[in-house]
């Protein structure tokens, strides 16, 4: 069975992820603060540096397959100047000074030993008054997703009405013998049903009849029969949700026999005999597997990205003192304006609760 879209999607997803996301830092930790320091009273973030690593790619196939996925990557339109924006906005919430202060292209400056003149709270860690901000952006930008036209092979339930039936062999029988007699023969039959339908609602229906029949073989030969049968009907509606017919039927009789003589008199006579057994009958809806072939159009697919990391360093010491790695994406959508916003606020407050 081929792979259905949702498969195809995660598929397509984490295939192009495990290209494009690749970095120097991708093993960063997501939050890191330096213990020895208190950034609550940090009052200036200095951009030393915009580093962008996002770029277009494709588009292209996650597989050999004929109808494999199609998968581009699409950056944001100036990602340094987007950022560089959202920075300076999120700096401005918390009442922080923002300078764009990029340094030439090389190595940041090497750690220095001044600690002992920073300024340090009673606790002895450093309270630094400026940062200098490393701002690296890995992804930032749109997946685009084109799922080409294709069969797949779907299995749906659909339900049903059975029927299921049970009709027992009756328990005993009633007959006369072949012989000629003289005598009389009797037999009693109830016939009892009950049923139970479900549609919008039910019904019961109870039958009570009793059937007495007597057979008289006269001397001359003839036979007289006689039947007397009477009965009561009763019905009764309510709710239900099942249907269900049952009914019930006993026959009994019993016969004697006198002899005309001889041979005859021993071979003749009526022999008696009884009966019961039991038809039931029960609907009810079931659910079977269908399996079909269908042909599956077309389709695309948006999924915004953004994976950035923050690091700040002493403006004084030049000491590594924060990073915090964020990666967001949300589906069917091109556009990274919100998710930016957000990371940006989402680093400056981190580091003003850093302590």
């Amino acid at each position: 069975m081929k792979q259905n879209t949702v498969s195809r999607l995660i598929l397509s997803a984490a295939m192009v992820l495990s290209v494009l996301a690749t970095s120097a830092t991708a093993a960063a930790a997501d939050f890191w603060h330096h213990p020895g320091y208190d950034l609550r009273k940090v009052d200036t973030i200095n951009l030393v540096r915009l580093d962008v690593k996002s770029k277009d790619r494709g588009p292209g196939k996650v597989n050999n397959s004929p109808d494999a996925a199609i998968v581009s990557f699409h950056n944001t339109e100036d990602i340094p100047g987007v950022v560089t924006s959202a920075l300076m906005a999120a700096a401005a919430d918390k009442k922080l000074m923002f300078n764009e202060a990029l340094l030439p292209e090389g190595p940041l400056p090497a750690p220095t030993a001044s600690e002992e003149n920073a300024e340090k709270d009673k606790k002895g860690k450093i309270v630094p008054r400026q940062l200098d901000a490393v701002v690296t952006v890995t992804l930032l930008g749109y997946q685009k997703t084109v799922v080409p036209a294709h069969k797949e092979t779907r299995t749906r339930e659909i339900e049903v009405e059975t029927k299921d039936e049970k009709m027992p062999l009756p328990a005993g029988f009633t007959g006369l013998s072949n012989g000629i007699a003289k005598g009389y023969a009797s037999s009693h039959s109830t016939t009892e049903s009950k049923t139970v339908s479900n549609t919008t609602g039910s019904s019961t229906t109870h039958t009570d009849r009793d059937t007495t029949s007597t057979t008289k073989v006269n001397p001359n030969g003839s036979v007289t029969t006689s039947t007397h049968s009477s009965g009561t009907t009763t019905t009764q509606s309510s709710s239900t949700t099942t249907s269900r017919t049952e009914s019930r039927t006993k026959t009994s009789g019993h016969g004697a026999s006198i002899g005309l003589g001889g041979a005859l008199g021993d071979l003749a006579g009526l022999f008696g005999g009884h009966s019961s057994g039991t038809t039931t009958s029960q609907t009810r809806k079931v659910k079977i597997p269908v399996t079909q072939t269908v042909t599956v159009p077309e389709a695309t697919y948006y999924t915004a990205y953004l994976q950035i990391r923050y690091d700040l360093y002493d403006h004084e010491t030049h000491a590594h003192v924060f990073n915090n790695m964020d990666r967001r994406a949300i589906a069917g959508y091109t556009t990274t304006e919100g998710m930016l916003k957000r990371s940006t606020r989402n680093f400056v407050s981190k580091m003003m609760k850093s302590k």
